[in-house]
């Protein structure tokens, strides 16, 4: 890109545009090194949106060249509800289509989530709730295990239970029994909501056929107090001999 760029700079009132399409995956890439190289405009769209393979997405482009220092800080929260007009209008980005898709940030592996839930840095390449205005989110799967458990918990409740918690274990055991009977999609938090709801306000969510059975309020009838026989006591008689009245020999 210097190559090409530096013999049109040599002269101050030439302004160079660069305007690149996405072909071979390199769009931000190269609309970079044209900015580093002298270009003084550039073309893009945002979240990548145009002809053939779309063009350079200028919130990718800002997010590197801020991160050089060559620009200011930009609000890219505001892009979240141009992603749902898209989505309204049937031009969805993919689900996996980088900051502001479905997945971009979505993990579904157990030892992601144990690293979210010891020191998230160590996963999430940046700050994504604070500058994209977009939640860290889990899929649980078979993999999840219970760090996903706790991972998803914490993110919708605020509360983060112990991995030896007995409601979190019977749930996790319910989910992966119902994985190695043949499940194949994966388990979003609306389907366990409930559940998991009732364990972070501190009640116990027991799997189903495994509740705990009442136990019978007992009355005095049924369980006599400790001590207490449970016969009549016989009276004495009178004049025959018994009891305190007993006629003298």
């Amino acid at each position: 890109m210097n190559g090409l760029c530096s013999p049109f700079n040599r002269s101050p009132y030439q302004s160079l545009e660069f305007h690149p399409h996405n072909d071979t995956h390199l769009v931000v890439a190269n609309t970079l090194a044209a900015v580093l190289a002298g270009c003084a405009a550039i073309n893009g769209t945002l979240l990548g949106k145009g002809e053939r393979t779309g063009n350079a997405p200028l919130e990718g482009v800002l997010l590197h060249l801020s991160g050089l220092g060559l620009t200011g800080d930009a609000d890219f929260t505001v892009l979240n509800d141009l992603n749902d007009l898209y989505e309204e209008l049937g031009q969805g980005v993919p689900a996996k289509y980088p900051l502001f898709g479905r997945d971009a940030h979505r993990t579904r592996a157990g030892i992601h989530a144990d690293g979210l839930n010891k020191f998230w840095p160590m996963y999430a390449p940046f700050n994504v709730p604070a500058l994209l205005g977009r939640p860290l989110d889990l899929s649980l799967t078979k993999d999840s295990g219970v760090a996903g458990l706790i991972f998803l918990i914490r993110q919708h409740t605020g509360t983060e239970l112990a991995k030896d918690h007995a409601g979190l274990r019977a749930l996790h055991e319910s989910l992966t029994a119902e994985f190695d009977a043949g499940r194949q999609t994966a388990v979003e938090w609306e389907e366990i909501a409930e559940r998991a709801l009732k364990l972070s306000a501190g009640g116990r969510w027991y799997a189903p056929g495994h509740e705990p059975r009442p136990v019978p309020r007992q009355t005095r009838q049924e369980c006599p107090p400790e001590g207490m026989a449970h016969r009549r006591r016989r009276r004495p008689q009178q004049g025959r001999g018994e009891g305190p009245h007993r006629r003298a020999a």
